[in-house]
């Protein structure tokens, strides 16, 4: 990047996320089934150990090795329940304090020239449109302080907010980057884009423009092409997201782990994606393997059972459609695009 300075679109949430967890500890409260009899811990590992497996360390250890001393059984871990336990350990001006700083930090930045402070709003459209696997149904609750800091940010930067109900706040960053990535294209000059995406979620290098990451130790903006861009979300097309709890493609078929010496694994994972995109030079090109993979391993006729609990017959392209709006960031804002859509570009 030259040294034109450009609007930061903060992709906020993560800030909101750690700034309230400042206010609270998270620990485990252990109860022995038997008795009843309940004891805090710092987490899990502390209680059992290390060794996930076989959960013979820790504290549970020390007291069965008392028990063995004085000719007792020892305690297995089924001979507990384990319960997470949060706490509030400071008030909410703490972690105003902390998202201030984190912010500061951010706008502070030599190439910083304006910056807009984007948050998710109330609801999410994908929650209505996956019916494959819960839309984030394996998250954690929000900290306890998280609508008190987002509150405080809305009222204390206010112009600076932006929000929209239905949207994430990656929705909203990527629109941002989207324009200004097509406003460098329209003249000729990558560097004119006004904007950088600040964020540290993997998710919006799928959108073209300038990117840095707020968490990492020095905040360099880099440039990410639109063939990286394009890369990045059709190999998510193949893998999923764990962390949003959408599926993917469920697996490659026999016939093309074979015909791609991809070594056979649950489900697809970065290695089998990146083997199986390695010839695709295009956008189009990504686009045209992934379809033919979807293709080979759903058919004309699908049927599963929903998270729901509804029995759902689809072909391959409705499949697809499904995780491609889950995964797709928005290009305009307000607008969902469908595969069918996006389709139309080549």
């Amino acid at each position: 990047m030259k040294k034109n300075k450009k609007l930061f679109a903060i992709d906020a949430d993560t800030l909101l996320v750690r700034s309230a967890l400042a206010c609270q500890e998270e620990r485990v409260v252990v109860k022995h089934k038997g008795s009843d009899k309940k004891k805090i811990f710092k987490n899990k590992t502390s209680f059992w150990g290390t060794n996930f497996s076989k959960k013979d360390g820790g504290w549970l250890a020390d007291l069965n090795a008392e028990r063995e001393a004085s000719g007792k059984p020892p305690f297995t871990p089924e001979c507990f329940e384990i319960e997470p336990l949060v706490e509030i350990t400071n008030e909410d001006f703490v972690a105003f304090g902390r998202f201030e700083a984190s912010l500061e930090r951010i706008i502070k930045h030599p190439l910083c020239k304006d910056y807009k402070i984007v948050i998710g709003g109330c609801g999410n459209f994908r929650d209505d449109i996956a019916t494959i696997q819960k839309y984030k149904g394996n998250r954690i609750d929000k900290p306890l302080s998280f609508d008190a800091v987002k509150d405080f940010v809305k009222d204390a930067y206010k112009d600076k907010v932006v929000w929209e109900d239905g949207f994430e706040a990656d929705d909203i960053v990527s629109v941002l980057g989207w324009w200004g990535y097509h406003k460098a294209v329209k003249s000729g000059n990558m560097d004119a884009s006004p904007i950088t995406i600040c964020a540290c979620d993997k998710d919006l290098y799928q959108v073209a423009g300038y990117h840095l990451n707020y968490l990492d130790k020095e905040i360099i903006p880099e440039w990410v092409g639109i063939d990286i861009a394009a890369r990045r979300f059709w190999t998510q097309m193949l893998t999923g997201d764990a962390t949003d709890n959408i599926l993917g493609l469920h697996n490659f078929t026999d016939e093309i782990r074979k015909e791609f010496g991809i070594r056979k694994s649950k489900g697809v994972g970065p290695k089998g994606a990146e083997k199986y995109l390695e010839g695709c030079n295009t956008e189009r090109d990504m686009y045209v393997a992934v379809s033919e993979a979807y293709k080979d391993y759903y058919g004309d006729n699908y049927t599963y059972t929903s998270w729901r609990g509804d029995e759902i017959t689809r072909n391959w392209k409705e499949m697809m459609n499904e995780n491609f709006i889950l995964l797709r960031m928005l290009e305009k804002r307000g607008h969902i695009t469908t595969l069918y859509e996006y389709e139309e570009r080549f």
